[in-house]
């Protein structure tokens, strides 16, 4: 059967896990029933120690459009009588009805709930930034060439290459394929330049790699069969397609319990991202984004 989840879970399971430096934190937990043995599902579990005891903390979320009413409250206590829950909390998206609260703090139950700040009142967190925007890329190399040092009687010069051309070193020893260094030179040395200056606009790319450029770097080589030499590689050349997707993350703020709270929803490499930033008491700022499928906006 395949996990649960909802939008204020998330929000809920990434804020616990930035505060919970020393225990574990789990979405979507099965926990196994007292009586029948069967699992049962737990929105957020959270396992950790207090003086040498393990304790453990299950969190259920109600994201009803409405305050939790005792109806839910009921269903939560009675699910957890056969579940090895130490401390239950029950976090409700938009709070709790009074006899909702009189009921389950008679049971020992943890309340939680989530206060929207309005559009008039600025919080730390982003302060007056009122949007994201999230970049996406990928770059498809196509075209390799290297050039090499004059040696051996040879001139220096330009010359393409192949993804599965071997590379070697001084003795003609194998190192890696030329494909492993151009996904290197794709991943590494691009990304910060191609976040900062890339753009839906762009279409295609071209990148180098100066052999050698940084300290202890080997020497790398290009093996010639005939007449059989090894010829210096000086730099790699790249050329390719690529493709830029943008989105905007409208933020949202609030406080979960003291916890100020920090969120957006956007799209991130075709899939729905949420991200989550907490402002912990103590001055702490932590972030989480969290992929799914679902295109469900928090409301």
């Amino acid at each position: 059967m395949p996990k649960r989840s909802n939008e204020f879970q998330k929000i809920v399971f990434a804020i616990k896990k930035h505060l919970a430096s020393n225990a574990t934190v789990t979405e979507s937990k099965s926990l196994p029933d007292r009586i029948t043995g069967k699992q049962r599902e737990i929105d957020v579990y959270i396992e950790g120690t207090v003086d040498g005891e393990t304790v453990n903390y299950s969190i259920e979320c109600c994201d009803y459009k409405r305050r939790a009413t005792v109806i839910w409250i009921d269903a939560m206590l009675k699910k957890h009588e056969r579940l090895p829950t130490d401390v239950l909390i029950l976090a409700a998206r938009n709070g709790f009805t009074p006899e909702a609260e009189r009921v389950a703090k008679a049971h020992k139950a943890r309340l939680l709930k989530f206060e929207n700040l309005k559009d008039n009142k600025i919080a730390s967190l982003f302060k007056e930034i009122s949007s994201l925007v999230g970049k996406t890329f990928s770059l498809t190399p196509t075209h390799i060439s290297v050039e090499l040092a004059a040696s051996d009687g040879f001139g220096s010069e330009v010359v393409p290459v192949r993804f599965d051309t071997n590379v070697v070193d001084q003795s003609g020893n194998f190192i890696v394929m030329m494909g492993e260094i151009v996904r290197h030179i794709c991943d590494l040395a691009c990304r910060d330049h191609l976040i900062l200056h890339g753009n839906e606009s762009h279409n295609g790319f071209e990148a180098q790699w100066g052999v050698g450029s940084r300290p202890r770097e080997k020497a790398l080589y290009l093996e010639k069969i005939e007449p059989h030499v090894l010829r210096p590689i000086v730099t790699v050349y790249v050329l390719g397609s690529c493709k830029f997707v943008t989105s905007e993350f409208p933020i949202k703020r609030g406080h979960l319990g003291d916890i100020e709270v920090a969120y957006a929803q956007g799209t991130l490499m075709d899939k729905q991202a949420t991200l989550i930033t907490s402002k912990a008491l103590n001055g702490e700022e932590k972030m989480t984004v969290i992929f799914g499928k679902s295109s469900n906006k928090l409301a």
